[in-house]
């Protein structure tokens, strides 16, 4: 990370709303490439495109790749600041999350996506047992999040669901299963270390 990306905090008492959406608002609402490419501008992170092949910036394909660029920028920026930001990051995070939701369905499809998110960065570490047992616990977790939205469609189950609905009680069990596992490992570890648990 560039030093130009990273937001200071200065503990400023003053408790800054942000605009809160619907979750209709929400699904209609969905930002640009040119909109995203514009945010990581200032941050120091906006990619150099091609002139030939793009011209005029970024294109619609590029939106999602410059969506996950911004996303980890910011996320990243939060480890050069002082533990006790993270409370004030956390708080005015929660807020716009839950601002103006008629229900937890967006906000269930969000956590989703960022439990499956973590379960392939944990995955892509080195860090034996107590790392496995992380990503295993964050894939139950989406898994879980996901079935848990799959009965929310309102709509009557057909067989194709159902078949979903299986996979995804299948692979929740089996990542419990195998997070146990690591859990256990770990333990075993810390015993042969002379630490009673």
């Amino acid at each position: 990370m560039g030093s130009n990306t990273v937001i200071r905090g200065h503990g400023s008492p003053e408790r800054i709303e942000g605009k809160g959406m619907t979750d209709e608002g929400v699904r209609k609402h969905a930002y640009t490439a040119t909109q995203i490419y514009q945010a990581l501008q200032p941050l120091g992170h906006a990619p150099v495109f091609d002139p030939d092949k793009r011209p005029d910036g970024p294109l619609e394909q590029d939106r999602a790749q410059l969506l996950g660029l911004l996303l980890a920028v910011v996320e990243l920026a939060l480890v050069t600041e002082p533990p006790e930001t993270a409370v004030d990051v956390n708080e005015a995070y929660a807020r716009q999350a839950v601002a103006g939701r008629d229900d937890d369905t967006n906000l269930a499809g969000m956590l989703a996506v960022r439990f499956s998110r973590l379960q392939m960065l944990l995955d892509a570490m080195d860090g034996g047992p107590i790392i496995n047992a992380a990503a295993r616990n964050a894939a139950a977790t989406s898994g879980l999040l996901n079935l848990w939205l799959l009965g929310r469609t309102g709509r009557e189950i057909d067989t194709d669901d159902v078949a979903i609905l299986r996979q995804l009680f299948k692979d929740a069990l089996t990542d419990l299963k195998s997070a146990r596992s690591s859990f256990e490992d770990v333990r075993r570890q810390l015993v042969k270390r002379g630490l009673t648990l």
